[in-house]
């Protein structure tokens, strides 16, 4: 059997997908602002507006691309023998153990 198959591909770009709207949300209204948000006479205010909205996109955007790499790399290596939330240190020790 395959490392990944058709449903865990499915699964992640679902995991994808959850992060990807709040993202398309998020520059729509810096769009919108930029479009048609009536502008205060100082610049600053203006940048510190729409930096509240690009931070947190920007945020979302590098935990998901780290996400996608985590569970992309851990489906390579395999690993289904390893409950979660154990390393594989944890697993050797724990069957280093049992031979005793």
């Amino acid at each position: 059997m395959p490392a990944h198959d058709d449903s865990s591909e499915h699964g992640m770009l679902f995991d994808v997908l959850v992060n990807v709207v709040p993202i398309g949300i998020l520059l729509f209204f810096v769009v919108l602002f930029l479009a048609y948000g009536s502008f205060p006479s100082d610049p600053a205010v203006t940048l510190i507006q729409v930096s509240l909205i690009l931070i947190p996109a920007i945020v979302v955007t590098v935990v998901t691309y780290y996400a996608v790499t985590a569970v992309t790399r851990d489906e390579r290596e395999g690993g289904a023998e390893i409950p979660p939330g154990y390393s594989r240190a944890d697993a050797e020790t724990l069957s280093n153990g049992s031979d005793e």
